[in-house]
């Protein structure tokens, strides 16, 4: 007996209203699993919608255009995962194509079609989701649905062992019944021709009868050695294969690059928010899992990396956050995909450079200043004194000679001078801050945190 789950029925009556509606712009219903390859019709010139039942879509995955006015766009409603296709009116191909993961990780492969219709809706299922809704449910059944199991296993073994038993015996009494008989001779010495035996022919006849089809159920083709043996493993479940994955980069991938544009990144405070670019190019192919002594490998040789760069004083290290990864595709064409990882070197997250101070150079010169500072306000101090020297009896102060006067402005003018000196030395050093080199050329781990679709060049 077959139970209608709320959701076939919801398929059913979505079903139902597809054909109800008028083919020209009837939705469209597509079952699909797992890298399944979707075909549909995309509307041109107005919005398409894509649904995913009981699923989301969390990425979509597409070549880039080199004329984006004449390529369709994707946008994505983060409330139900959807997605809405636009293809504009002067769009040149006629078929549109494009990866999408949805949120519980399936990949669909949709090739669709264009045609001058208005709003259309797609929507897929996948009946994977329900084997997985059925086993949530198997695990959060209570221990009265538990105990119903048990008990209909019980009984199924007991039945099953029954019928073995059953054909144990039944193939003991085959063999009894099949013994064969030698019949009597038909001819030679003591028999006499005519007496009530059976001609030779029907002799050969009986004995061609039972006994030959006893011997023939109990021919071995293993025994015999004449004829080819059935292999052992045909009824074996097939091993898993690993295959090399030319168009899917999985995530936590690795491979080598080298910098072709490198940085000399700042360690100051305020350039952490304005982090500086960085090119590498991939120069061997992505290496993921391993089973088996077998590593599995994505060819993205020749690939272009950009990332943002940013420099740790504390770590004396480069830290560069990938940004965007371009690979050529047949036909001169190229794809860009964003992707998500860091940089490696000698094993560990980073590159090592050399850290680059300019302020020494200038704190010495504010140093030196500051001890003419204090040359001059020795001067200064001395020509105060002198200046006011002692007031005679006539009540006239003593007039100063040329040498007291040359003696007490020079002090007092390096005094002042030096300061300013040395005050702007300092703040010049105060914006020079330590950076950290990347030199190009070197060879570098690219690590790719999240899976990313690329298309193999080698196809």
């Amino acid at each position: 007996m077959s139970y209608l789950t709320p959701t076939t029925a919801l398929g059913a009556a979505l079903c139902a209203l597809a054909f109800s509606v008028s083919p020209a712009f009837a939705d469209q219903f597509v079952e699909a699993a797992d890298n399944a390859k979707i075909d549909c019709v995309l509307s041109r010139g107005e919005l398409t919608r894509i649904a995913l039942i009981d699923d989301g879509f969390a990425n979509v995955s597409k070549i880039a255009s080199a004329y984006p006015y004449n390529d369709f766009t994707v946008t994505h409603e983060p409330v139900r995962g959807d997605i809405y296709i636009s293809v504009p009116p002067q769009f040149a191909a006629d078929r549109v194509g494009f990866f999408a993961t949805s949120k519980a990780g399936y990949v669909y492969k949709f090739a669709c079609r264009t045609a001058a219709q208005e709003a259309s809706q797609i929507f897929v299922t996948n009946p994977a989701l329900k084997t997985h809704e059925a086993e949530d449910w198997e695990q959060a059944a209570g221990p009265d649905e538990a105990a119903m199991r048990t008990d209909g296993q019980h009984a199924i073994d007991a039945i099953s062992a029954e019928n073995a038993a059953l054909k144990v015996q039944l193939d003991q009494t085959s063999r009894a019944s099949a013994a064969p008989v030698m019949p009597p001779p038909a001819y030679g010495p003591g028999v006499t021709p005519g007496a009530g035996n059976p001609a030779p022919g029907a002799n050969r006849q009986a004995a061609d009868g039972p006994s030959a089809d006893a011997k023939v159920s109990l021919m071995s083709f293993e025994t015999g050695g004449a004829g080819p043996k059935k292999p052992a493993g045909d009824t074996a479940a097939p091993q898993l294969l690993l295959q090399d994955s030319p168009d899917y980069l999985p995530p936590n991938s690795y491979a080598p690059a080298r910098v072709i544009v490198g940085v000399d990144a700042s360690t100051g405070v305020a350039s952490q928010t304005d982090p500086l670019p960085v090119v590498l190019r991939i120069t061997g192919p992505a290496r993921s899992v391993m089973r088996g002594g077998k590593v599995l490998t994505t060819d993205i040789t020749g690939c272009l990396v950009n990332g943002a760069a940013r420099g740790d004083l504390s770590s004396e290290k480069v830290y560069v956050k990938l940004a965007r990864m371009t690979c050529a595709q047949p036909g001169g064409r190229y794809a860009v995909s964003e992707v998500k990882g860091f940089i490696s070197f000698a094993g560990k997250s980073g590159v090592r450079g050399r850290v680059v101070s300019r302020e020494g150079s200038l704190v010495g010169q504010a140093l030196l200043a500051g001890i003419v500072g204090g040359f001059g306000r020795g001067f200064s101090a001395n020509a105060n004194g002198i200046f006011t020297g002692q007031i005679g009896a006539d009540g006239k102060r003593q007039a100063l000679s040329p040498t007291d006067i040359v003696t007490g402005g020079i002090g007092q003018g390096a005094g002042e001078a030096a300061d300013t000196v040395s005050k702007y030395l300092i703040e010049r050093a105060e914006q020079y801050q330590p950076v950290v080199e990347m030199p190009t050329g070197i060879e570098v781990e690219i690590v790719f945190l999240d899976g990313v679709h690329v298309r193999s060049n080698t196809k």
